[in-house]
């Protein structure tokens, strides 16, 4: 019972994990890729 509940955990944080880098694949990274470099270099030191 034990062992269960320790894999359904470890694939449910797998999960997550997952789905963290896959909304920054479909999200964030092509709104990355619109802003001009120059705007982006602006904001760095």
């Amino acid at each position: 019972m034990r062992t269960r509940l320790l894999q359904g955990l470890s694939l449910f944080s797998t999960g997550l994990l997952a789905g963290a880098f896959g909304y920054g694949a479909a999200n964030l990274v092509p709104t990355f890729n619109a802003v001009p470099l120059e705007m982006r270099l602006d904001f760095h030191p």
